[in-house]
């Protein structure tokens, strides 16, 4: 593997000053698996202060053993062997002490595959738990997810780890092993003492992997789902008994997510978009399910939920506003000509991924009419950005000051600026002063008012 050359030399370094000094955790992991790190971990017998000694570092986890070394413009933390101390909380070790080897540390750590060492120098690999074993599982034939030794003391000691088991599930596509998945379902309600925004994290990991739709049945399975948000789980309790769909709103859901490209905020718009159906769920009277103002009761819910997983205001406005906006499609020229200025290219872009995504998690008989009505109206929205007729209010060419001179006062300018702008959405040539001026005197006098007569009031 790439190894870069300045992880090679921190080893180097460590062990001709008489240290030890392995590469730890999942650069190991992917190294295996032939994937090319994005991190690598480094780990040692130094301590935090011997380690000072020999690189400059500043101290980023010193209370846990950790510095982070500085080579040239890059950083690579560098941890001292230890063993936690008890985890009160449920999320961090009450303290660390020193190890001796590097099998002690492994021993700490969460799944099998995460816990193996590689020494670079002597091209060795330390593995106590078949790690390695794992991850070319010859039963399953997609790998193992175990947890090092007692499954129920690695999750008690750190309750996130079962969100990292459904995240490994997501990205690697591997099972969890039995012991393990059966210690998740009883012990899944401590996910509850987990702060939001390392919840928010494992579940915006696990929505953006390759398996993403496979980690989201875990959670669901697991119960996880429940303890994030009851919301998300009664999807999977709310039938669409109807023409348009083939199964419940939760795996209509799982199936849109499989259709959405591995972007952020368009699989938690995939998450999200139908999260308020159960409350707009009506049975009409040929028996068929209705869902009238689903995706505005989903943006709403969206937002509380996105609120209370501490997403930035940037991205909670862009997912609300998309789900809010999703089953959108407009046919009238005015209508398209005022949403595409109103939202945007940026925003039509990502708002006709996803429509083409959710239009092909329908049934057979729908999916070819809601991507040729979703293509139609993107184009056609492109069309009036190109051209230059998708404007808004502020693009007219009049302001509220010209309205006054002509006598236009109080709630009216507003009213007549956006009587004027309708008319432009129709007729987008008549978007000049003088025409524009022209309907709004005849809005003061009532009436038509011809080329002459409109001169001798311009005079």
């Amino acid at each position: 593997m790439n190894i870069p050359k300045k992880v090679i030399q921190i080893c180097e370094t460590l062990k001709d000053n008489g240290y030890e000094a392995y590469i730890v955790g999942g650069a190991v992991r992917d190294m295996l698996l032939n994937r090319q790190p994005h991190d690598f971990d480094i780990a040692t017998n130094a301590k935090p202060d011997e380690v000072s000694k020999l690189f400059k570092i500043y101290p980023s986890g010193i209370a846990f053993g950790t510095v982070t070394a500085l080579i040239g413009e890059e950083a690579y933390e560098i941890t001292t062997f230890r063993t936690d101390g008890d985890y009160s909380d449920g999320r961090h070790p009450n303290g660390v002490t020193y190890a001796n080897t590097i099998e002690e540390d492994l021993s700490r750590r969460d799944f099998t595959i995460n816990a193996m060492a590689y020494d670079v120098i002597d091209d060795r690999l330390i593995d106590p738990y078949n790690g390695a074993k794992d991850i070319f599982d010859h039963d399953t034939n997609c790998g193992l997810i175990r947890a090092v030794g007692d499954a129920k003391e690695r999750f008690c000691e750190d309750a996130l780890r079962m969100l990292r088991a459904a995240r490994f599930r997501a990205q690697l596509g591997y099972e969890i092993e039995g012991a393990t998945y059966d210690a998740i379902c009883e012990l899944h309600e401590s996910i509850k003492h987990l702060s939001k925004e390392r919840i928010a994290a494992e579940l915006s990991k696990i929505l953006t992997a390759e398996y993403s739709a496979d980690g989201m049945r875990i959670l669901k399975d697991t119960k996880l789902l429940r303890d994030i948000s009851p919301v998300l789980d009664d999807m999977f309790h709310c039938d669409q008994k109807n023409r348009w769909h083939y199964t419940n709103v939760g795996e209509h859901t799982l199936d849109v997510i499989k259709n959405t490209p591995s972007d952020l905020h368009l699989r938690w718009v995939a998450l999200l978009h139908d999260i308020g159906k159960m409350e707009a769920k009506v049975v009409k009277e040929n028996g068929e399910d209705g869902f009238n103002g689903h995706a505005k009761n989903s943006a709403e819910i969206a937002d509380t939920l996105l609120r209370e997983l501490k997403f930035s205001n940037e991205d909670r406005e862009r997912i609300v506003n998309l789900v809010r906006e999703h089953s959108t499609v407009y046919y009238d020229i005015s209508s398209i000509r005022r949403y595409a200025a109103k939202y945007g290219k940026d925003f039509l872009n990502d708002l006709h991924t996803f429509q083409i995504a959710d239009a092909k998690a329908h049934t057979s008989e729908f999916v070819k009419t809601a991507i040729e009505q979703a293509e139609t109206f993107y184009i056609q929205c492109l069309e009036c950005i190109k051209d230059g007729t998708a404007i808004q209010l502020r693009d007219l060419k009049i302001n509220g000051n010209d309205l006054l001179d002509i006598g236009i006062k109080g709630k009216q300018i507003g009213e007549c600026l956006e009587t004027l702008y309708d008319h432009c959405l129709n007729v987008p040539s008549d978007n000049t002063h003088e025409i524009l001026l022209r309907l709004a005197k005849q809005k003061v006098f009532g009436r038509e008012i011809g080329e002459q007569e409109f001169d001798e009031i311009e005079r």
